[in-house]
């Protein structure tokens, strides 16, 4: 779409792109350096699957995630755009993302964490971001702490999840399978950070599934997880041994 945008443009055209209230900044930044015009338009509940949600996910200090009842207000700002390039530069002069088209939910996760702000809306994402922007405008960026450099935010997802109940509530299968998943958590990098993911994950334990190498086997066995695997160019033989898996 970029290069047909490019294209048009030198062409003498002039285009403009219609874009879903929430997508990516880079996306935006993507067409806009194609010389489109970019407008956001909000999401309609059309009677599908995706619907306005009631309930959101909270990701609190000490570690744990709970489902929390949405005020009306918080409904409302869930479907509003917000905008992200403020808050992407001050995050990424406190290094808590490489790049400000990096995503912003680990690094808004980790910048909560390490200030001790508070509890964070993980899903729905805006309000997170919402929240995030809230406190980055109150507050000189001196006073905030850098990365340390050794957190690391998992979102786990439970695949395929059918539950009309928790479809109703976090208003989309998507927020369902976050739902479901238990939520958001953090953990400190260290030897021992893979053991400690699929444990949480309930992919390892001491009593029923004390093996690391056939973890990591049922892991990558999951198919959503052999696809991020891909995309990040990861491929874990089950014929390796635990160190290299690990």
């Amino acid at each position: 779409f970029v290069y047909t945008l490019s294209r048009l443009n030198s062409l003498g055209a002039c285009c403009a792109t219609l874009l879903l209230e929430g997508e990516s900044t880079s996306m935006q930044h993507a067409f806009e350096d194609a010389h489109a015009d970019v407008v956001f338009i909000k999401r309609l509940n059309t009677g599908s699957s995706r619907s306005t949600p009631s309930m959101k996910m909270v990701l609190h200090l000490d570690g744990t995630c709970t489902p929390t009842n949405m005020t009306e207000a918080e409904v409302a700002d869930a479907q509003l755009h917000i905008p992200t390039e403020d808050l992407a530069k001050q995050l990424h002069r406190l290094e808590y993302v490489s790049s400000v088209d990096d995503p912003l939910l680990p690094a808004v996760a980790k910048f909560f964490l390490v200030n001790q702000i508070g509890p964070l809306t993980i899903y729905p994402t805006l309000l997170g971001i919402r929240e995030a922007n809230a406190v980055i405008a109150t507050t000189a960026i001196g006073e905030w702490a850098r990365n340390p450099g050794n957190l690391v935010f998992v979102l786990p997802r439970r695949s395929n999840c059918k539950q009309v109940r928790l479809q109703k509530a976090f208003g989309s299968e998507h927020g369902a399978s976050i739902a479901s998943g238990g939520g958001a958590f953090m953990l400190r990098s260290g030897p021992r950070l893979v053991d400690e993911v699929l444990t949480r994950l309930d992919f390892l334990d001491e009593l029923y599934n004390p093996d690391f190498g056939e973890a990591v086997d049922a892991f990558c066995g999951q198919a959503r997880n052999c696809r991020e695997l891909r995309l990040l160019g990861l491929s874990i033989p089950s014929a390796l041994d635990d160190s290299s898996k690990r």
